[in-house]
Parts: C-alpha cells; sequence; structure tokens
C-alpha cells in the first residue's frame, strides 16, 4: 500500500492525495479550481476498504488538511 501511515483504522491503513486540473468534465463545476482527490485504504485482517472522496477546495471553505482530517475520522468510524 503506498501512501501516508494512518493510525487507528484497521491493521494498517494509508492515505494519498492528489489533484487533477479543474476543466470541463461530467459532474464537475467548469472553473479554476482544481479537484483535490483524497484516498484512504485501510486493510482489516484479509478485508481491504478504499474511501475516496473528490472535493473542490475554496479559499472561503476548509483547507485540504481539514479535509484530510474529515475524511481519517470518517473511515475510523466505519466497521468493515
Amino acid at each position: 500500500m503506498r501512501g501516508e501511515p494512518v493510525q487507528g483504522i484497521g491493521d494498517r491503513a494509508t492515505f494519498s492525495m492528489s489533484t487533477e486540473p479543474a476543466g470541463p468534465k461530467s459532474l464537475r463545476p467548469a472553473g479554476d479550481v482544481p479537484v483535490t482527490i483524497l484516498s484512504v485504504q485501510a486493510v482489516r485482517g484479509q478485508n481491504l476498504a478504499t474511501f475516496v472522496a473528490q472535493v473542490l477546495i475554496s479559499p472561503s471553505g476548509p483547507s485540504a488538511g481539514q479535509t484530510k482530517d474529515q475524511l481519517i475520522s470518517l473511515v475510523r468510524g466505519v466497521n468493515f
């Protein structure tokens, strides 16, 4: 598993973040704000779960770091 190790989720978990340039695509508004893709992969026993969020990070909203913390908190509460 590639990414930043995350403690407290399953037997092992990693977090990764990337961005895609803005532009016209289905289900995405056109504009200058790139899409940020946040992903958490977690292993528990023989189970593997992948949680992905695609968000637009605006200057007036939560930062990428805050959004990362929110996703990790959400994943910690999932029973898989």
